[in-house]
């Protein structure tokens, strides 16, 4: 990380002299042209010199330019600090300026006939210091465009990122539905009820092909709605008890006012795929998944918890490590996701997402 901050200053540094050494020849080649349109009588030497003395205490100035706008920004909703930062800055930096630039005037141009070092010091406070505040306010409206370009073009890759990451789930909750095994399990379960209950079977084969169509065809952003995500857990769930049979229960505990709230797509599912493969499955004799939503304080609070077997450690594999890196992409420090385990307890997952 040091390595690439490095580098980034270096190239920052590299194009400060370049952007002012052109500003340097554009600003000589206007004053030279100007002044011969004008009738009087400059050498090209004395004004290129005077052209990057100028924009060399400018390169000199800009890096802490730079500090100020990294640190203080604007926004528009609460301008006036920020503004009057600038103000105060732009009138050290303006004053900086001249006082940086006396010297290099005084040694390497012609001076004029008795005047003092002092008296060219406060002739270019007058002089300049409102064209070094004009100069300081482009730097800072340049810089401030580039910062909330790059601000953007890191929105962009965060989005970017979730919705690869919401690919990802989407793949992996496919590829675990689509596994040979699985579809195996399912369908001979299915064909040891056509004959004893054949009602039973037609409605769990409807369940796998909804799963399925669900999984394929289903078009889904970045959230989406609890009410959906229980639609799709359940059609996940009910293959599973056919599988399973009487050593699975799904129960639900859901507030009516938390269908409507919206959380990230196909997060529900890994959950609960993650107690039945890590804590029922394995388990002899029944074992039990309680999904649990409420709202509270404008946020939803969800809880997958099992029975199961449990474990002294636990590996975020796809499932868990995928939901904690997309709610942490989403919604920052403003959510909880907490994961609790023992042997012989089960795992309980907890969820608190913002609205």
């Amino acid at each position: 990380m040091s390595d690439i901050r490095l580098a980034n200053w270096k190239q920052g540094l590299i194009y400060n002299l370049l952007i002012w050494t052109g500003v340097a020849i554009f600003t000589a080649t206007q004053w030279y042209f100007g002044s011969l349109a004008a009738g009087r009588d400059v050498s090209w030497w004395q004004t290129w010199s005077y052209s990057i003395r100028s924009s060399a205490v400018w390169a000199l100035l800009t890096p802490l330019i730079y500090l100020v706008v990294r640190f203080t920004g604007f926004r528009i909703s609460a301008p006036w600090p920020a503004l009057g930062i600038y103000l105060l800055t732009g009138l050290a930096v303006a004053a900086a300026h001249c006082v940086i630039f006396t010297p290099l005037q005084w040694l390497l141009a012609p001076r004029e006939p008795g005047v003092a070092f002092t008296g060219l010091l406060l002739r270019l406070l007058a002089d300049k210091l409102y064209m070094n505040l004009l100069v300081f306010s482009i730097v800072v409206a340049v810089l401030l465009a580039l910062q909330a370009y790059r601000d953007l073009r890191e929105r962009e890759l965060q989005a970017a990122e979730l919705q690869t990451r919401l690919v990802e789930a989407e793949i992996s909750a496919l590829r675990a539905q689509l596994q040979p095994h699985f579809l195996f399990n399912t369908l001979n379960a299915i064909s040891a009820l056509v004959e004893s209950q054949p009602v039973r079977a037609k409605r769990l084969v409807a369940r796998l092909g909804d799963l399925l169509r669900i999984s394929i065809e289903r078009h889904r952003g970045q959230t989406t709605t609890l009410r959906d995500e229980l639609i799709f857990c359940r059609a996940y769930a009910a293959i599973e008890k056919a599988r399973l049979g009487r050593r699975l229960r799904v129960l639900e505990a859901i507030s009516p006012d938390s269908l409507s709230a919206r959380l990230p797509a196909l997060l529900l599912q890994p959950l609960i795929e993650n107690a039945v493969r890590h804590g029922i499955a394995p388990k002899r004799g029944q074992g039990t998944i309680h999904v649990k939503a409420a709202m509270e304080n404008n946020s939803l609070h969800l809880t997958v918890s099992d029975d199961g077997i449990g474990a002294e450690h636990i590996v975020e594999h796809i499932g868990l490590g995928n939901a904690r890196d997309r709610l942490r992409h989403l919604y920052g420090s403003r959510h909880r996701f907490e994961v609790a385990h023992a042997p012989g307890s089960g795992f309980t997952v907890t969820l608190v997402v913002p609205q």
